[in-house]
Parts: C-alpha cells; sequence; structure tokens
C-alpha cells in the first residue's frame, strides 16, 4: 500500500523533503588521491546505513582546505547517495572527511529526528517510490530538484524519538541474531573441510578400520599411513587423462550435445540448456561423456572446479577447455570428486598454476597427490560417512539461510510498521505535526 493511499495516524502529516530539510546536492571535484591523509567518501562507501571504512580514498590535508570544504556537513546531517548505488543513506561521521560526487547532504530542519528520517529513508516504501521499484522503470539516479518533491511522512518530535529509539532497539536484536546465523555459517563451512580432511587422512573410517581389520591384506604398513593406505596420485588410479574437443557450439540441434565449463553451475548441469556441436563419427566415441566420468576446467577464472558425471547424462561430448578423467575401476569415483573439493586439493592447484593464464595442464593434474584407502570397501565407507555428513551440513545451511531471510523481512516489516504508525503508541499530548510544520515553515521564511 503506498502512502498515498495510507490512512495516517491522527496528529500525523504528510509533507515534502523540501519543507523539512535543506539539501546541499554536492558536486564536488576529484581531487588527486594519497595514500594517507582525510578519508574521502564515496557512494560506495555507504551501505545498510552505515559507512564502510574500507577500500578508502584520501587527500592531503592542502587539497581539503583548498577544495573540499564546500557544504561541510554538521553534525545530525545525513548523507545520501544520489547516484548507484542510489539510495543509501547514513549519519554523519564524527570525524574528518570530505565529499565525493554523487552525494547529497541532508540537514533537517526544526529539531526534526535525523535517525527518523533516516530510517524512513531506507523503508520498502521511500526506496520504492525513489528507484521505481514495481513501475516498470528503473531510477539509478536523482538530483537535488527531482529529490525537493517527493513526500515523506511526520509525526511530533517526541514521536519521533520513540520510533528511533525503538526500531534501533528491535534491529539490535535482528542485527545480534544474523550476526549469530552468520558464524553458524562459517563453522559449517569449515566443518565440511574438516569433514573432508579427516576422510583423506585416515581418521573418519578408524572406527570402521578396527571393526574389519580381518578384510586387510597382509602388506606392509606404510609408516603416517593408516592401515591398508598409501600415497599416491591422479594419474596412477586414472586409465585416462585427456583434453577435450574443440568446436563451435550451436543451438541447432545436431544428436550430441556440447558441455563447456560455463553449463557447470553450483555442482549441477541443465542439459536442456547445454548446445550441440558438430562431430565426425569415427570420433564421437574418444569423447562421449559416461556417468562417473569427472571433468575438470584447466584454465581461467573457473579453473579447478570439476564435475562428477551423472547418471542423466545425454549423448554428449566436453570442450577442449576440460579435462576428461576415466578412472580406474578399483576406484571409487565420488571419492575422487571429494578429493577435488579439498583443502589439499585446492592448494595443490594453486601451486601448480601456470602463468598469468592460470592454466593447469593435464601433466600437472595428473602429478596431484593424495592419500587412498587400497579396499574399496573403506573407499565406499568413506563417501557414505562425507554424504551424511554433507547432507546435514546442507540442511543446516537451508535452515540458516531461510532464518537469515526472515530476519530481513522482519527488518522491512518494522520500517513498514513505524512509518504507518503502528510501531509505538501514539500519545495525545503531543504537538500535531501540522503544528511542527507552520514553525519550520515560519523559521525559513
Amino acid at each position: 500500500m503506498s502512502q498515498q493511499q495510507l490512512e495516517l495516524p491522527k496528529g500525523w502529516s504528510e509533507t515534502s523533503v523540501n519543507d523539512i530539510i535543506k539539501i546541499i546536492d554536492y558536486r564536488g571535484r576529484t581531487p588527486p588521491y594519497t595514500d594517507e591523509g582525510i578519508p574521502h567518501l564515496r557512494s560506495a562507501n555507504i551501505k545498510d546505513g552505515k559507512i564502510i571504512w574500507k577500500n578508502l580514498r584520501y587527500v592531503t590535508k592542502e587539497t581539503y582546505e583548498k577544495y573540499m570544504t564546500r557544504g561541510l556537513p554538521q553534525k545530525g546531517d545525513i548523507l545520501f547517495t544520489s547516484e548507484a548505488p542510489l539510495g543509501e543513506a547514513t549519519l554523519v561521521p564524527d570525524q574528518q572527511f570530505c565529499l565525493a560526487q554523487r552525494l547529497m547532504i541532508l540537514h533537517p530542519l526544526g529539531g526534526i529526528n535525523s535517525k527518523f528520517l533516516l530510517y524512513q529513508f531506507s523503508s520498502p516504501d521511500f526506496q520504492g517510490r525513489l528507484t521505481g521499484r514495481g513501475t516498470g522503470t528503473t531510477v539509478t539516479g536523482v538530483s537535488s530538484r527531482n529529490f525537493k518533491p517527493m513526500k515523506i511522512v511526520l509525526c511530533s518530535l517526541n514521536e519521533q524519538e520513540k520510533i528511533a529509539s525503538k526500531i534501533e532497539e528491535l534491529f539490535s536484536k535482528i542485527d545480534s541474531t544474523k550476526q549469530s546465523l552468520e558464524h553458524t555459517k562459517l563453522q559449517l563451512k569449515q566443518y565440511r573441510y574438516s569433514l573432508l580432511k579427516s576422510a583423506f587422512d585416515g581418521k573418519l573410517t578408524a572406527k570402521w578400520r578396527e571393526q574389519h581389520k580381518n578384510d586387510f591384506p597382509d602388506n606392509e604398513k606404510i609408516e603416517g599411513l593408516p592401515v591398508g593406505w598409501t600415497e599416491t596420485n591422479i594419474g596412477s588410479v586414472a586409465k585416462i587423462v585427456h583434453y577435450g574437443f574443440t568446436a563451435t557450439s550451436t543451438k541447432k540441434d545436431t544428436g550430441t550435445k556440447y558441455l563447456r565449463i560455463t553449463d557447470i553451475q553450483n555442482d549441477h548441469v541443465d542439459w536442456n540448456d547445454v548446445p550441440f556441436c558438430k562431430i565426425p563419427k569415427e570420433k564421437k566415441p574418444d569423447f562421449l561423456l559416461n556417468e562417473n566420468d569427472i571433468v575438470f576446467a584447466r584454465t581461467g577464472g573457473t579453473v579447478g572446479k570439476s564435475y562428477l558425471i551423472k547418471n542423466d547424462v545425454p549423448s554428449a561430448v566436453f570442450a577442449s577447455y576440460l579435462i576428461r578423467i576415466i578412472l580406474s575401476e578399483h576406484i571409487n569415483p565420488k571419492l575422487i570428486y571429494l578429493f577435488f573439493q579439498s583443502a589439499s586439493y585446492w592448494h595443490q592447484i594453486q601451486k601448480g598454476k601456470l602463468g598469468l593464464q592460470t592454466n593447469v595442464n593435464a601433466q600437472i593434474l595428473s602429478k596431484l597427490i593424495f592419500q587412498l584407502p587400497l579396499l574399496r570397501k573403506e573407499q565406499d565407507e568413506i563417501v557414505s560417512q562425507i554424504e551424511q555428513g554433507f547432507s546435514l551440513i546442507e540442511n543446516s545451511q537451508r535452515i540458516v539461510n531461510s532464518t537469515l531471510q526472515t530476519l530481513e523481512t522482519m527488518r522491512m516489516s518494522v520500517l513498514k510498521q513505524a512509518f504507518e504508525g503502528k510501531l509505538v503508541p501514539q500519545d495525545p499530548n503531543d504537538e500535531p505535526a501540522e503544528i511542527l510544520l507552520e514553525r519550520i515553515k515560519k523559521q525559513k521564511s
């Protein structure tokens, strides 16, 4: 519901930005930057009501005093981004700084509560009207001339303070919960790596080996490794490690899909979106993908990314920027795919990259070292335990992400209620906003 359709509480008024705010549409020059000095704030440094004191640029004191002192903000003023990212706002900080272009300084008049305005600027209703959300037209910038007539709601000074205080209280609880959930996400990520590490150092299946010790052949134990384990490399467990087929992709159905790096997203391939290619009949068997093949990105920003071909694969070959690994029958392919997700694997990939193009060729891939249980039953047990652990992690991540989304919805709900007059009870003894507006009007004239 828009504010135009909203029935405001008794004592509230709808007004415009221009009626209650003095605006300086800051168009400062771009100064020469230094490595230290006075922070030069840009639009990118304002996010979610706060100043991000990172990736800063600086100016010297001399540059600041000569060029940057026009329209200096005062305590209680609001900084508002007038271009991308549009509509971010924050209170003026206590420390010395200067402003880049595309920032407006908003000075509230008549003692209006700065935080009350700041939160209103962040509300879904105001942001929707500012950016054109829901109108089919996206607004990426606003000038002071266009900003002045924008509608906002006003209540008594007393109620403004109560609303701002209540929002802060509720946001503090939301932020505390959010921080805890973000920490949980980090712990889940660390647990995933820990689980993979324990899989390839033998600790994960230590109890299993004790229960199945009679299944192991009487081979000589290798120092530093569990019973029945060896240190090996990808080349030793693979029957084939080779590059893909070079072709031009086409949307025309040739009967053969053409898998590229970009078709692999979040451990998933949507085969319906994979293009086709033309490949000579006699060459197709050499590149035809089969279940349990592993393909590996060998170049570019995704180098090292891998994908285990599943049983949904159609008639498809793979592109030349991929390497395919066909493993020995004695090796569980899921185990090798799990190794390709471990910290040890990624460490070796980083060390093995070639030159500025960050390539990893088939020779480097074949030499990647890992520890392997020789008994296929133990390989299968590792895969089973890891899959169970990953399932628990993914379920937990879904719950965390869902809760984070709920918290964001709650934040928007708090702001919506606040500026519909539903967050705190009204005091009938407060002076109406009309009187406050009249007082500001007299002061301005």
